[in-house]
């Protein structure tokens, strides 16, 4: 029945948030980081050396003790209760979340600091801490975002720039199998596209739209004027599907690394740092 879970299913998805969070656990140990860590299920976890583990009912009081805690998958409420004690207290305070492994630590920050942004200041450190790894049903990467009032240097980020660029799309059923360009594109034909995939992606909810396709497409890694051709005619095909009033239609691009990477050489240059 529709909205009903199977207990196989809530079994699997108990069984990836586990995962997700040893990972968390055991990249604070790989990277020399002694803390407490809040997590949502600590009985079922292996305690690295090093890392405390404790829950979630433990967070107000937790808040106010001067080490280094770190929080795994808090809820808005949950950290935004800690940053608002960050400017009073010199502890250092680690968040830990996950994203889309094709994204960017600018798309990240623009999540968590949406509406709170005035602690942005307080950031030391944003960093991806895995590899890509099957959670929420597309690739996910864990994140760190570490922040502490009491140091001023500018913040550091860390971040593992994949071998080529992919763009992925919901596209309605209809038009990836009857106009020659969502043919081309749902098999991969246009010019400096090297793989088409049809795996749940980072679109939302890819996996459950009625009528579409999830597509995932990799670029060549020389193939800049290729590219936009291809955004040009996806473009094209999203103009249609709103002749056509189809919804199911999202675009997530890939991220312009290079324009990332000359973003921070500027910004370096701006506070000193060359």
């Amino acid at each position: 029945m529709f909205g009903q879970v199977t207990l196989p299913q809530l079994e699997q998805t108990m069984s990836e948030h586990i995962q997700a969070q040893q990972a968390a656990a055991d990249s604070l140990k790989e990277l020399g980081i002694q803390a407490t860590l809040m997590v949502h299920f600590p009985s079922q976890l292996d305690a690295p050396e090093g890392i405390l583990l404790t829950t979630y009912d433990q967070l107000h009081s937790q808040i106010g003790k001067a080490e280094t805690t770190a929080y795994a998958f808090p809820s808005f409420g949950a950290a935004q209760s800690v940053m608002r004690n960050i400017q009073s207290n010199l502890q250092t305070s680690i968040f830990i979340y996950e994203c889309h492994a094709n994204t960017s630590p600018v798309e990240v920050s623009a999540k968590v600091f949406d509406t709170c942004n005035k602690y942005m200041p307080t950031v030391r450190e944003i960093r991806q801490i895995t590899e890509s790894m099957k959670y929420q049903k597309y690739p996910t990467v864990l994140y760190m975002i570490k922040m502490n009032s009491a140091h001023s240097t500018p913040p550091t980020i860390v971040w593992k720039v994949p071998e080529a660029l992919s763009d992925e799309f919901i596209i309605p059923s209809r038009i990836a199998y009857e106009l020659p360009d969502g043919k081309d594109l749902r098999q991969g034909q246009f010019p400096g596209i090297t793989e088409a995939l049809f795996s749940a992606n980072g679109c939302y909810n890819s996996d459950k739209s009625k009528g579409s396709i999830p597509v995932t497409v990799k670029f060549h890694k020389a193939s800049p004027l290729q590219i936009l051709k291809v955004r040009e005619a996806v473009d094209n095909l999203l103009q249609e599907a709103c002749v056509i009033q189809d919804t199911q239609f999202q675009i997530k691009e890939g991220v312009a690394w290079h324009r990332l990477h000359k973003l921070g050489n500027a910004a370096r240059k701006d506070a000193g740092s060359f």
